[in-house]
């Protein structure tokens, strides 16, 4: 999984205090897509303006790219 950072430089707001990566895309692309046109999906995990949380931003991702979205 490659990331794609949304700033070459420190993000505005950023706090690095907070133990989290910064802002970025994460693209999980499916074995259809590979043979086929498809549209895309941005999953946007919650986390209260906070964090990011990994539970529902990852797996969600990786159950639309396994089931060929």
């Amino acid at each position: 999984m490659e990331k794609y950072y949304l700033w070459d430089s420190t993000p505005p707001y950023y706090n690095g205090n907070i133990p989290q990566d910064a802002p970025s895309l994460t693209p999980f692309i499916s074995s259809r897509s590979k043979t086929e046109k498809t549209g895309a999906i941005i999953v946007c995990a919650g986390g209260s303006y906070i964090v990011k949380t990994e539970h529902e931003g990852i797996k969600v991702a990786e159950s639309f790219a396994e089931n060929g979205f």
